[in-house]
């Protein structure tokens, strides 16, 4: 439009929401200082975005995290998907991280929705971006029922794993009180079991988020969070003393076997696992009937040729030994 004295330019509707997604007729009105007028009607398609809103911002702690995140605002009132490749190892954290900066007092709480591809997923605060930060973090499998509660105390050292045995759990929280650090679960968002307590010696300021990685190098984890909020405050409920821990920083408590009974097919994941481990299937006699060399952190085996029972399965590396039992039906 032109006019040689000016003109103004209005509209019918001017905002939506996300209860306003798909097609609306907009009505354009425009007007010159002399109060002459003309109308016309478009079509206004509104959509709902991707990209992460503020305060948010997203990145890889690791280049072969290769991750991505996004935002839908009107999905669950809000749901983030985050994905990652690569794998991590105790002193290498391969994740993708959707975090903000915190300072000494901070929560940080989400709703893990689901995952796919096997990956874990869950909330973190750490001392930067550096794959080997000071750091503690909650994660999850969530459809399966070993939980882990991760802490490095010292920059470059190997990460700590303690494990606990918790189903389905979707609810988590992470509190930052100075140099103390308390995680809780929950089953509704209003009462929280504590998982674990300590102390790591952070700066004054700290990043705090939700997180995915992946348990193979080939595999991309995919994960969706939901009412995730972060809290400049000691945010609580109703919590209740600390879980028992199960086999505190032991190896053993991190690797899954699954299904356990067993049918045709068992499936032995060993978190970290660098070089070739070497897995027997021993019967309750002592005998070893099943022998075989494994590679990478997760391997699925034929079991059909065992006969239904109990068996012990003992799984050797070069830096330790893991005993399971395994029933196969």
């Amino acid at each position: 439009s032109f006019d040689n004295c000016g003109f103004t330019l209005s509209a019918s509707i001017t905002n939506f929401n996300c209860s306003d997604i798909g097609d609306h007729t907009v009505t354009l009105t425009i007007e010159d200082s002399s109060g002459n007028t003309d109308t016309d009607d478009c079509v206004a398609t509104v959509v709902e975005g991707t990209a992460l809103l503020p305060p948010w911002v997203n990145a890889n702690t690791a280049p072969a995290a290769n991750g991505s995140a996004t935002y839908s605002p009107c999905t669950a009132n809000g749901t983030f998907k985050l994905t990652a490749t690569g794998k991590s190892t105790t002193t290498n954290d391969v994740v993708h991280f959707v975090y903000d900066t915190i300072g000494n007092v901070a929560t940080i709480i989400a709703r893990l929705d689901d995952i796919d591809n096997g990956g874990y997923a869950g909330v973190m605060i750490r001392e930067s971006l550096s794959p080997s930060a000071k750091t503690i973090l909650f994660k999850t499998l969530l459809f399966n029922p070993n939980v882990y509660v991760g802490y490095r105390l010292t920059a470059g050292q190997a990460m700590r794993n303690l494990s606990q045995v918790v189903q389905l759990i979707h609810w988590m929280k992470i509190q930052r009180n100075g140099n103390t650090f308390k995680v809780f679960t929950s089953y509704n968002g209003t009462t929280w079991t504590q998982r674990y307590s300590g102390t790591i010696t952070m700066g004054p300021t700290a990043l705090a988020g939700i997180f995915t990685e992946s348990v193979r190098t080939d595999r991309r984890s995919i994960a969706w969070f939901d009412n995730v909020s972060l809290w400049n405050s000691l945010k609580s409920g109703d919590e209740f003393a600390e879980a028992e821990i199960i086999n505190p920083e032991s190896e053993d408590s991190e690797v899954q076997v699954y299904p356990n009974p067993a049918d045709e097919q068992v499936t032995i994941i060993v978190p970290y696992n660098e070089k070739p481990s070497t897995i027997s299937f021993i019967n309750l006699d002592g005998k070893t009937l099943k022998t075989l060399t494994i590679s990478g952190s997760e391997t699925s085996i034929n079991v059909q040729d065992l006969k239904p029972g109990v068996y012990i399965l003992r799984i050797e590396s070069t830096e330790n030994v893991v005993i399971k039992r395994l029933v196969i039906q």
